[in-house]
């Protein structure tokens, strides 16, 4: 009997399902479908869980209690089609019978034959319903039930309680239903209330100091070619390892215990502090996980609120270890204080922030602390070699497809076990420099937790001890606004504009530690403002670069004092002139009907919208052109930048 033959859908059958009521996103599914939904090249991770079967359950049980989970949930029968405004929407179907894919186990392989059938095809956010049941039977007897499911629906949190539903479900069929909990659509409406829009300005102020506060980026002189379609060039080019160091998770408990901070905290300290030594910069930025569930309305609900919030924290050479701990909990409770957020509106607030300091802002970096659900299994380095060292095991995998192209590092903790996971892009560390790290973050937490006079050691002193090297930057890099700059990229610039004869670029040594760039040139249209333009439209290709604050332009043919000065701050709104500039700024009306029409100034600076940038690029692809990505219009660039990548696609 052949695969296809051994496949029944005899559970039951999805009933023809009407549109039952729609609404806005939740703020915590923004950045899930702005990354993995946004494009059609990129239409969503499907993620798996797997439930044991009670003993004693039948088929026909089984199905009667999915049923029950989907009728329940919404987010199970919630689809996200564009609305008219060109934004997703929730779209709740009424409740159906699911389709359960049945699969008799020959192989002893059935929970991974049946979840490769079920992840086999995409979900299509827009169409399909976002989850697929599937349900291993062995002698006649069902054993497992699989789920594969789309990020939007489902987090972590969400699978346990599912889960534990589902086995009640089982035991007790007859039990009556739960209380309603608040469902996503109902939490999209409470969260446009005018308190918490009052609330969410407020945390908009945060996000606001985290831009203003972090370095441009995490690792200086680093830089992945983006793809056409708008992915980094080697986005799988990730090596991760896994430490199981026996007892880490009992010494960051002691050491959290004794300093009456959490055990996040701990593990987060010791990240921070040598990340910080490794990629030579003082200030440590990262995005941290929370599950968001700490609104009694949500704590048990279905859907997704998981997010990322931000960390920054300063961690000059002289300061000890103790200190940097207490700040890490502190940061930690900041980040989860302002962790329910729009992420659209950050990534405004982010283009906006970017434009002021004249930078290209990218965190890169990644922290999660999470006890993961008992089915769900770490299979990431299940075939590596395993080296072993006093006692603790290093598992490596290379090559790993990870999903997120803004990753540069993700640090992982399961703090129910011993074990730390570290991944990183091959551009950024080398596989020795993973093993360093992932040891000196042990080295930290056992330091701590050994000796109560070490949180007294200063970093400096923490540095040489650990004997961590910090990747070096050659000459011609300055350290402006708590970013390493490469000046001499910046003078490259400059003297490559047309009519330019001459340019320099120098740090002036006053308290705002201000960047000045004096040049020469023939053309008198070349001034402040042309120089800003130029340079701003320039920073996603060349993000160690930045705009200087003030531009100092001499006639090239006389010695005379400059003949134009100024920071070039001062925006004229250029209309659009090329048939690529006018083909953006229509497009970009269709979904922004209040926008400032300009060429001269970033999408956002415009009055542009980050909900909507997937569909203008969308909309672009429908009338034949190709070559730029969301990302283009939420960076500092010009629209006129912006408009000078579009590309006619072949064919078309």
């Amino acid at each position: 009997m052949d695969d296809v033959e051994r496949i029944s859908r005899c559970i039951s059958a999805v009933n023809s399902a009407v549109d039952h009521a729609h609404g806005e996103l939740m703020r915590s599914q923004e950045y899930y479908w702005f990354f993995y939904y946004a494009t059609p090249e990129c239409n969503g991770i499907l993620i798996s869980d797997v439930f044991p079967i009670p003993d004693g359950a039948t088929v026909q049980a089984v199905g009667a209690a999915v049923d029950h989970l989907v009728r329940q949930h919404e987010a199970l029968r919630t689809k996200y089609p564009l609305g008219p405004h060109g934004r997703p929407v929730q779209q709740v179907l009424d409740p159906y019978r699911a389709s359960i894919l049945t699969w008799e186990d020959r192989t002893g392989e059935g929970v991974n034959e049946v979840t490769a059938l079920l992840t086999r095809r995409p979900i299509d956010p827009a169409v399909d319903c976002p989850i697929r049941f599937g349900l291993v039977i062995a002698d006649g007897v069902p054993k497992w039930l699989v789920l594969a499911f789309s990020h939007l629906t489902l987090d972590a949190g969400s699978c346990h309680i599912l889960r534990e539903e589902f086995r009640t479900r089982i035991s007790r069929p007859e039990s009556p239903e739960q209380a309603t909990r608040r469902q996503p659509l109902a939490q999209a409406a409470a969260e446009k209330t005018d308190k918490q829009e009052r609330h969410h300005a407020a945390v908009m102020k945060y996000w606001n100091k985290c831009f203003t506060d972090m370095p441009n980026m995490t690792f200086p002189a680093y830089r992945k070619e983006r793809t056409a379609i708008g992915r980094e060039e080697g986005s799988t080019a990730f090596t991760a390892a896994t430490l199981r160091y026996p007892g880490i998770s009992a010494a960051a408990e002691s050491v959290a215990k004794e300093y009456r901070v959490s055990g996040s905290a701990v593990f987060l300290a010791a990240y921070a502090i040598v990340l910080s030594m490794v990629s030579g910069q003082r200030s440590f930025a990262s995005y941290i996980t929370s599950s968001n569930r700490f609104d009694p309305a949500v704590s048990d609900s279905i859907g997704c609120f998981f997010q990322s919030s931000m960390v920054i924290m300063d961690l000059p050479p002289e300061e000890t270890v103790g200190e940097s701990l207490r700040k890490s909990y502190r940061a930690i409770l900041m980040s989860m204080r302002n962790g329910r957020y729009s992420f659209w509106r950050a990534r405004e607030e982010m283009a906006r922030k970017a434009d002021e300091r004249g930078v290209m802002l990218r965190v890169g970096a990644h922290y999660n602390y999470v006890v993961l659900p008992e089915s769900e299994t770490d299979d990431q380095a299940a075939d590596s070699p395993v080296e072993e060292t006093n006692g603790s095991a290093l598992t490596w995998e290379d090559d790993v497809d990870w999903e997120d192209y803004d990753t540069d590092v993700y640090f992982r903790v399961h703090p129910t076990d011993d074990d730390i996971f570290l991944l990183a892009h091959d551009l950024v560390l080398k596989r020795h420099e993973i093993e360093s790290i992932l040891r000196s973050i042990v080295e930290v937490i056992t330091l701590l937790a050994d000796s109560p006079t070490s949180a007294d050691t200063d970093l400096a002193t923490l540095k040489a001890r650990l004997d961590i090297s910090s990747h070096s930057l050659p000459a011609g890099w300055q350290f402006i606004d708590n970013s390493w700059i490469n000046v001499s990229e910046l003078a490259d610039v400059l003297r490559s504009i047309p009519h330019v004869d001459a340019a320099s670029v120098s740090l002036v040594t006053n308290e705002s530690g201000e960047l000045e760039a004096h040049l020469a040139a023939t053309d008198p249209t070349i001034d402040p403002r042309y120089l800003r333009l130029h340079l701003l439209g320039l920073l996603p290709s060349r993000p160690n670069i930045m705009v200087p604050h003030r531009f100092l332009v001499y006639d090239a043919m006389s010695s005379a004092e400059a003949a134009r000065s100024g920071n070039g701050r001062g925006i004229a709104d250029d209309m659009p002139e090329s048939p690529e500039e006018q083909l953006l700024c229509a497009t970009i009306e269709l979904f922004n009907p209040e926008i400032v029409r300009s060429v001269s100034r970033s999408y956002v600076l415009c009055g542009g919208s980050a909900g909507v940038t997937p569909a203008i690029v969308g909309e672009l692809g429908r009338k034949g052109y190709a070559g730029i990505v969301p990302d283009d219009l939420l960076s500092p660039s010009p629209i006129s930048a912006v408009a000078a990548k579009l590309r006619r696609i072949a064919g078309a």
